[in-house]
């Protein structure tokens, strides 16, 4: 990381203080030998394992979007709502997932933040399962949106297509979907 990219500490007067990490939260720490950090690293800190939390829950959320998503294409494919060449379909679609094959991969509509569909997750419906209402309104908050999306979106393709190959893997050695 060059010196450009390296994260911004706040500076705040004597009078002034983050709107989500108090001084007086701060001062509390300090009281009971919690951190030894000035105000200033301190907020940045906070910043800091903030975001790593959500990064981690909107990467759990995209996970469990991207394997229910696989579980409705595997009963179509090969599951239960297949009604026959399992096997054949589970096999065509290794073969082509491994070799890289477009018409393979871009056959599947995976999940993402576009709001397409009634119910489906937008950017602001996942800023808002995220984040407290005050918590939005913060400038910090506000410039993670993209980077949470895209922890969002990576997280759900990967575990959209490790679900289907892990279920056409059993089906072609026999097992069930």
């Amino acid at each position: 990381m060059s010196y450009a990219d390296a994260p911004t500490i706040p500076h705040y007067s004597d009078t002034e203080e983050h709107p989500s990490f108090p001084k007086l939260d701060w001062r509390y720490e300090i009281a009971n030998d919690d951190t030894r950090l000035g105000y200033d690293d301190w907020v940045a800190s906070k910043i800091e394992s903030r975001t790593n939390d959500v990064l981690i829950l909107a990467r759990n959320d995209g996970i469990t979007a991207g394997v229910n998503a696989a579980e409705w294409h595997i009963q179509d494919l090969w599951g239960g709502r297949a009604t026959r060449g399992e096997k054949e379909a589970a096999r065509k679609f290794l073969d082509g997932y491994r070799d890289g094959d477009p018409v393979v991969i871009d056959a599947f509509k995976l999940p993402n933040l576009s709001g397409e569909w009634a119910g489906d997750e937008t950017p602001q419906s996942l800023m808002a399962k995220l984040f407290t209402e005050t918590e939005l309104e913060d400038e910090d908050v506000q410039d993670l949106q993209e980077e949470i999306c895209t922890a969002w979106e990576e997280a759900c393709t990967e575990a959209f297509y490790n679900a289907l190959e892990k279920s056409a893997i059993s089906v072609c050695e026999g097992g069930v979907a």
